[in-house]
């Protein structure tokens, strides 16, 4: 990957133009119709880098985002820093803390790799794109598989609404004292209803209960 990162930054720093098999592209409509042709282009695989856009830019990469896969593999290695899952079948994504550049390659052929906001590069067959299948390849293996949902919803446990108001209300950061005033319930019950809804969802603290109860709907 560091040797396709320096082979990209060289040509990030020339004019744009030349026969090295690179065609420059400018604006967002046009780079975002170039993605739209290479994708369309794909009978077997894509490949893609994708990194969030600077704030305050457009994002010229979310039409690529929300086409159909049309079986075609479709890979996606994601910045850390994204909050977007992809969750869409037949797209495997992967993740890693940084993504150098935005970048799309459809199966061997041809890649666009984003080198401003709204610039980007047209790379035809050539040792540039050799260099870039190869680092992808690379960086996906040692990418982390972001989770994805299952087909069908997995049923949570409820919870009572004592529980409940329990659970807001120490996830506030009150005391045990607090709880059982606002609860009106002794101090001593308090802290065996909370062992008990540590144990159930799994938290070694509070506030890791209080995220884990979050995350299951029960607040």
């Amino acid at each position: 990957m560091r040797r396709a990162n320096a082979l990209v930054a060289q040509f990030a720093e020339q004019p744009f133009g030349g026969d090295d098999g690179t065609r420059p592209l400018r604006g967002r409509q046009e780079v975002a119709a170039a993605g739209m042709r290479l994708l369309d282009s794909a009978t077997r695989e894509v490949r893609q880098y994708d990194v969030p856009a600077p704030v305050g830019r457009p994002d010229v990469g979310d039409g690529l985002r929300a086409r159909p896969s049309r079986g075609i593999r479709h890979r996606i290695v994601t910045d850390d820093s994204a909050t977007r899952p992809v969750h869409r079948w037949g797209v495997e994504q992967r993740s890693l803390p940084r993504v150098p550049f935005r970048m799309l390659i459809a199966d061997s052929h041809a890649a666009l790799v984003g080198r401003a906001p709204e610039e980007a590069l047209l790379i035809g067959p050539s040792l540039l794109l050799d260099v870039l299948v190869d680092g992808f390849e690379s960086t996906w293996s040692l990418a982390t598989p972001v989770d994805r949902p299952s087909l069908q919803p997995v049923a949570q446990p409820t919870v009572s609404e004592e529980d409940r108001r329990l659970l807001v209300v120490m996830a506030a950061g009150a005391t045990d004292q607090a709880i059982s005033r606002q609860l009106h319930i002794s101090v001593r019950t308090v802290q065996r209803r909370v062992r008990a809804l540590m144990d159930r969802l799994e938290a070694g603290t509070r506030f890791q209960a209080g995220m884990n109860a979050a995350k299951r709907g029960w607040i």
